[in-house]
């Protein structure tokens, strides 16, 4: 004759739903703030590098029309039929237009870190978006799982619970 196949544990089971349940909620709620926390840290970063290169930029303006002035006194003091090819340049204009190179390139240097911070940004922001649905799911399933797991273990565990009582009392039906 067969005997009765044992019973698997299934309040351990419906114990690990809930845990686990529990935990997957937990991480799909912090998880997208982390993230978020290190998006706000890049975009002030990136914000201090455009106020940097906004700084250079008028800078770099202003240096242009001293340049553009002294390039006008050198062609006032050669006379009216002065042309500018005729003109050698003074030391003055000379390292004026030095000063307003190295700024361009510096310029050109801080805007490609800005447009890299950008662009990591950006990226950042549209990994984030995934993230942030694929957490939404792992949310839905671990409150499913989570409610699953409490409502199941709650009925097994009552189950369980009046059946030792009835042993205790000696209640031959118990078995």
């Amino acid at each position: 004759m067969l005997t009765s196949l044992p019973t698997p544990p299934t309040d351990n089971l419906y114990k690990f739903m809930a845990v686990v349940g529990l935990i997957a909620i937990l991480a799909s709620v912090i998880y997208p703030r982390l993230r978020l926390e290190s998006m706000d840290d890049l975009q002030a970063e990136a914000a201090s590098k455009a106020a940097e290169v906004s700084d250079l930029q008028e800078k770099m303006v202003a240096d242009a029309k001293n340049l553009q002035a002294a390039i006008d006194a050198d062609i006032a003091a050669g006379g009216p039929k002065a042309k500018i090819v005729d003109i050698k340049a003074s030391p003055s204009t000379v390292s004026q237009a030095a000063i307003l190179q190295e700024a361009s390139v510096d310029e050109t240097i801080r805007l490609s870190e800005l447009n890299k911070m950008t662009f990591k940004l950006k990226s950042g922001f549209d990994r984030y978006k995934q993230w942030r649905d694929f957490c939404d799911l792992v949310f839905g399933v671990g409150l499913i799982m989570s409610l699953l797991g409490f409502v199941m273990w709650f009925r097994s565990q009552r189950l369980q619970d009046k059946m030792l009582l009835k042993q205790a009392i000696g209640d031959p039906s118990a078995k």
